[in-house]
């Protein structure tokens, strides 16, 4: 297997791609996160599939790999399929680091299970329910690490293709008869639109029932069609196995889903329904609750109670919910009597999906965790060498011991007084990661050469001052931010970062400036910002950037006629007023090249519930009918006035505001930050000419 250019070996997926099951479906989403990330990646089918939908083998087929490779190997596969996938794979399952991503839909794992899980080196859990359990009973790191649903554009099938009547609002649901009836529980869903049509005969309302396998368990089924004859022809039943572009088609065929669900791992159903902007009513209870909220879905009431004998493997001794039946039949005429407000909750609903949980942003969190992992089993073995070091210490052992001849090079080229370029140059063949590492840690006696050169870090208390965190957590957060605007920064402007003129705006003690450096030569790097106190950090560090002090509401910028490839804002716009946002992208626009990109972090209306859980003073249900209705909202902070108006507080601001206020600017693109779960970054690029200088 080939290496990639930063010298790790591809990740290789190993599991069921073609299988039309919920594994098949874990499976897919890992793969196509971890590729939206830029992560190199394989596929190893286990068993091979004859039979496979053809989209899906356009998809996969090119990188199917025959074993596991060097690399970490990510197995998507349950506890009970673990010793016959290793007995079949035998030496092709590779020796290398092995994660497990299983499935489970109880509070309970079971035991038996969970020993097989333990010959992994770590699991990852795709929602906090399915943590909870595994962590219970399992003797090997655990992580949360939600899995993306973002369903490629369906084709477009009518409703006539499914039967379903034009003029009703049809609720959708799913069920496989092959995972046990009891637990999706259709027949809960099913009495609560019977008692819905009681209540509300005039409505047209359709019951649309997706079935799988329905032929596996044929007393289950018959039972469902008996049970479902009370509602007579306002069933669409679907009885029969659906490619995959298909069902997700039948999702914008219907008007809402439901899931009267006893217990959930996580709820693609109605995951996939919230993407695509449908109303979802499901039970609060699951790993559904990882995704559906309060403002975003419908929750529905449930009480714990015992698992039938024989209606879940091993479920004796477990509980799990029955959902509020009256609750969900209300909830479903609501829906109907007032489709617009439905609308609107199912937008809300897609926001939140396309943010938190798409491909990339499931990607970047993988990538993440599997070079903090990769990294631990070495940090051990340096810590074992360096006596009473700091974990920090600890880490960068690791990483001169991986880049020890870079390192050397250019403490030799420091030793010999050469400028801080040609310091750079050789520490430019370290990975990103490496890189900062070393930046970090200095100064440091063992390199006296570089710590004279290289700009010195700020001490741990400005840094948490500044953003509640320091050392090595605080810069793996910041590597997110760095990789996402390196990687869309070459997508979108067709150009690397490499020798461009980049512009911090809003630099602070310049953590972020130092990485630049990675990309393009210090004289090619500005950093501006409206406190002096900032700009008298960076400069007491050393840090060979053009540095300035810029006005808090600016009419021109201290960097002369420059204008610069790239410009970011890195938690600016997250604190300014309307008029202050305003003021900066009027100026920044200026600024930038003509094939340039202007990168910076935003808030979604998320940010305004979470500063009322911290306990902050903010009136957040205005906040929200702030952003709501305008776009932005600003909770200003105790500051001087500038200008007659306080331009520094909290601030939330959506892409449409974007879209419609960045004067001369385009909306090009956004990211989830890994620096901040409730930041995210858009991309602008100019939109028109515009003179040099405002």
């Amino acid at each position: 297997m080939t290496e990639t250019v930063s010298g790790s070996a591809p990740i290789t997926v190993v599991g069921h791609p073609f299988a039309p099951i919920g594994m098949g479906e874990v499976l897919r989403s890992v793969v196509r996160s971890l590729r939206a990330a830029h992560v190199p990646v394989v596929v190893l089918d286990v068993f091979g599939s004859t039979n496979a939908d053809p989209g899906l083998r356009a998809e996969f087929e090119p990188i199917l790999a025959e074993r596991v490779g060097a690399g970490a190997s990510i197995f998507c596969i349950n506890g009970d399929e673990i010793e016959p996938i290793l007995a079949h794979l035998g030496a092709r399952a590779g020796c290398g680091r092995r994660i497990v991503c299983p499935m489970w839909e109880l509070s309970q794992y079971p035991d038996a299970w969970a020993r097989h899980l333990e010959r992994f080196d770590e699991v990852w859990a795709g929602s906090a329910f399915i943590r909870d359990a595994l962590g219970a009973s399992v003797r090997v790191p655990v992580q949360h690490l939600p899995l993306a649903v973002q369903p490629s554009p369906p084709p477009p099938l009518g409703r006539r293709a499914f039967g379903i009547p034009e003029a009703a609002f049809a609720f959708l649901t799913f069920f496989d008869l092959t995972s046990y009836i009891e637990r999706k529980n259709p027949h809960a869903a099913l009495e609560a639109f019977r008692r819905a049509l009681a209540s509300r005969p005039d409505l047209e309302l359709c019951f649309v029932a997706k079935m799988n396998s329905g032929s596996a368990r044929a007393d289950d089924r018959e039972r469902f069609l008996e049970y479902a004859r009370s509602i007579g022809d306002r069933l669409v039943l679907l009885d029969r196995t659906m490619p995959d572009a298909e069902v997700k088609a039948l999702h914008l065929c219907s008007d809402a889903f439901v899931s009267l669900h006893r217990s959930e791992g996580y709820g693609l159903g109605l995951a996939e329904a919230m993407f695509f902007g449908r109303p979802a009513i499901g039970t609060a209870y699951g790993g559904n609750v990882d995704f559906m909220t309060p403002d975003t879905s419908i929750l529905l009431d449930h009480t714990l109670v015992p698992v039938a004998e024989g209606a879940y493997p091993h479920g004796a001794g477990q509980v799990w919910a029955e959902a509020d039946v009256e609750q969900a039949a209300a909830s479903m005429v609501r829906l109907a009597d007032n489709p617009v407000a439905g609308r609107d909750l199912g937008a809300s609903a897609s926001r939140r999906m396309r943010t938190y949980f798409s491909h990339r942003a499931a990607g970047l969190r993988y990538a993440a965790q599997i070079a903090a992992t990769r990294d631990e089993p070495a940090v051990r073995q340096a810590g074992a060498l360096v006596s009473g070091a700091s974990r920090a210490d600890r880490e960068r052992s690791f990483v001169y011991a991986h880049s020890r001849l870079a390192v050397a090079a250019a403490e030799i080229v420091a030793a010999r007084h050469g400028n801080i370029e040609d310091v750079l140059a050789p520490l430019r063949g370290m990975s990103l990661d490496e890189f900062g590492s070393l930046l970090i840690g200095m100064p440091d006696m063992e390199f006296p050469g570089l710590s004279r050169v290289l700009p010195a870090m700020a001490d741990a208390e400005i840094q948490r001052d500044w953003t509640g965190n320091a050392g090595i957590p605080l810069l793996r957060q910041t590597l997110g931010f760095v990789r996402s605007v390196a990687l869309r920064s070459a997508e979108i402007t067709g150009k690397p970062l490499t020798g461009r003129r980049i512009l911090d705006f809003g630099c602070g003690y310049g953590r972020i400036l130092r990485l630049m450096y990675y990309f393009t030569p210090p004289d090619r790097t500005f950093g501006v910002d409206p406190w002096d106190r900032s700009i008298e950090i960076c400069t007491a560090a050393r840090l060979p950037s053009h540095l300035a002090v810029s006005d808090y509401l600016p009419r021109s910028l201290p960097v002369g006629d420059r204008r610069f490839g790239l410009i970011y804002a890195f938690s600016v716009l997250t604190h300014t007023s309307e008029r202050a946002t305003r003021q900066a992208l009027s100026v920044l626009r200026h600024y930038v090249e003509p094939d340039g990109l202007l990168a910076l972090t935003i808030r979604p209306r998320e940010y305004w519930e979470q500063l009322a859980d911290f306990g902050r003073a903010v009136d957040a249900r205005r906040m929200l009918a702030d952003h709501d209705a305008k776009g932005f909202a600003f909770a200003p902070h105790d500051r001087p006035a500038i200008e007659g108006d306080v331009t520094y507080g909290d601030t939330s601001i959506t892409l449409d505001w974007l879209v419609a206020n960045a004067a001369g600017w385009r909306v090009a693109g956004y990211d989830h930050s890994l620096e901040d779960p409730l930041q995210v970054i858009a991309y602008l690029t100019p939109a028109s000419a515009v003179s040099a200088k405002p």
